[in-house]
């Protein structure tokens, strides 16, 4: 056990002060002898025996300055341990200031990656928006021009046409009906031209109409592809997840049930022993090991030898001994009987 450093310089300071106190009071009786060896002569005086007083209040000041440097010397110890107090509480302090500053950046850096995260995304998003009204744009603007385009041809041959009705009214009376002729035909070409163009341009229009539904319903099946799948994917994992969850439970009431008949088998052995008649003439020592399979109720519904002693008349007994003493001590919690309704026992009757 470690020793207080502020007790142990008290106790030690307290015996050098005891002994000088017993130093003291040797010089208070006034005991100053010189023992050196010498003879005295008959007849000569006794030599004078030197010795020194010291007065009561001498020796007072003297246990005071004494008690007093010892005070000032333990309080000198406890101001020092109360410096080493307070320098372990501040570090200990800013130990846990430490800490707390450390977990708080550690939040703020998860917060900043997560909004980070969230910023990229709606970035991502935006962009494909733009994307998608980009090429929307693109293609209205084409479908103007190509309808300028239409609207020119056509202003252009209608021009043409008057043009040409001019000078065929310019010419003379008597090509008058030639003139109309033609011009009826070219009219009639003109029109079915105009009917084809119109044909040609219903159907371009008709086939990317079609295009874009096309695109728009694989669009739609992909995302409802990627839906299915995200949906099959989590029914995998709840059903998996589920799955090793009755795994696990299975188990642990397997482990449970084993448990249980494990602290039943002494039971078991002690009634199919009294049950058991010993066949005669069979030596001591045999064992054998029967598969038993029982009802919820621990009635035996089957004993069959998996193990022989060597001697049948013994596993014969032993067979017997089951059957009478069912029904056997069994386990009554109803989810165990799955697993131990069939079980191996040892027969011993010495053991």
């Amino acid at each position: 056990m470690a020793r207080n450093p502020v007790k142990w310089g008290i106790t030690t300071r307290s015996v050098m002060f005891a002994v000088g106190v017993h130093l003291l009071f040797l010089l208070a009786i006034g005991v100053s002898l010189n023992f050196s060896p010498h003879f005295i002569k008959a007849g000569s005086p006794a030599p004078a025996v030197q010795a020194t007083v010291v007065t009561e209040e001498e020796l007072k000041a003297e246990l005071a300055r004494i008690n007093e440097k010892e005070l000032e010397k333990q309080r000198e110890e406890e101001r020092r341990q109360a410096e080493l107090e307070r320098i372990r509480e501040e570090a200990r302090q800013l130990e846990e200031q430490r800490k707390a500053e450390q977990a708080r950046l550690e939040q703020v850096e998860k917060e900043r990656v997560a909004e980070e995260k969230r910023r990229q995304e709606a970035e991502q998003k935006r962009i494909a928006e733009e994307k998608l009204k980009a090429e929307a744009e693109r293609k209205r603007k084409v479908e103007e021009q190509k309808a300028l385009e239409l609207e020119k041809k056509r202003e252009a041959e209608q021009e043409r046409l008057k043009q040409i009705e001019l000078e065929k009214k310019q010419r003379a009376e008597e090509q008058r009906k030639k003139e109309e002729a033609e011009r009826k035909k070219e009219e009639a070409e003109r029109k079915a031209r105009e009917a084809e163009e119109r044909k040609q341009e219903a159907e371009r229009q008709r086939r990317l109409e079609e295009e874009r539904r096309a695109k728009e319903e694989a669009e739609r099946k992909r995302k409802e592809a990627e839906e299915r799948e995200r949906r099959e994917e989590e029914a995998r994992r709840v059903a998996e997840e589920a799955r090793l969850k009755q795994q696990l439970e299975q188990e642990e009431t397997r482990q449970n049930a084993v448990s249980a008949l494990e602290s039943m088998v002494g039971l078991i052995r002690q009634k199919v022993t009294r049950n058991w008649i010993r066949p005669a003439n069979v030596r001591s020592g045999l064992n054998v090991v029967i598969q038993v399979r029982l009802t919820r109720s621990g009635e035996v519904v089957s004993a069959d030898i998996v193990q022989s002693s060597g001697d049948e008349r013994f596993d014969d007994s032993a067979l017997r001994a089951v059957l009478k003493a069912s029904p056997l001590p069994f386990p009554t919690d109803p989810k165990y009987y799955e697993f131990i309704r069939t079980f191996n026992f040892r027969f011993n009757p010495e053991g």
